[in-house]
């Protein structure tokens, strides 16, 4: 996908990233807005058993709030999934600010869903696996971070000459 060794691992890992995060958002997430009769049985009882597990108070009791994150990530994130694959396998340059926008708005979509799993736990017990809750939310904020700083530092996407060399007089590729 491109030149540089990090780079390209930071991109394989984005790929698979946005493929396995379109698919728990569309057979999981989206089960905190629509009725279990809309899913398959499996991806219900998988949601059934992550929350004997972990006891999440979001997907659990699914606050309003947490449901407009959720309508987000449905209209907004999946549809973005889809084509951010696409264009990273086809090394299309134009992905860049679209990744940017992802990046910016999902970890300021994920600061009030920490909190809200983290604060109750500053005061005292809770009902739930924080640990467990933690490792399963914490990478949906950091990997959208990983990719806004990648695409917003990591220099021409793909490799490839600057436009100031272009500028410069020399011939691109």
């Amino acid at each position: 996908m491109c030149c540089c060794s990090f780079v390209c691992l930071v991109d394989l890992v984005t790929v698979i990233f946005f493929s396995v995060h379109a698919a728990t958002s569309v057979l999981i997430d989206a089960q905190a807005l629509l009725p279990a009769e809309s899913f398959p049985p499996w991806a219900v009882e998988l949601l059934r058993g992550y929350l004997e597990k972990s006891g999440d108070p979001l997907m659990s009791h699914t606050p309003v709030w947490f449901k407009s994150m959720v309508f987000s990530e449905l209209a907004f994130q999946v549809p973005f999934f889809i084509v951010a694959v696409f264009a990273m396998l086809a090394r299309k340059e134009w992905i860049r600010i679209p990744c940017i926008i992802y990046g910016a708005h999902t970890v300021t979509t994920m600061i009030p869903i920490l909190y809200s799993l983290i604060s109750p736990a500053l005061e005292g017990p809770v009902e739930y696996d924080l640990p467990y809750l933690m490792q399963n939310y914490v990478p949906f904020a950091v990997m959208p971070a990983v990719i806004m700083i990648r695409w917003c530092f990591g220099g021409k996407p793909f490799g490839g000459r600057s436009k100031s060399s272009y500028r410069r007089g020399q011939k691109l590729d």
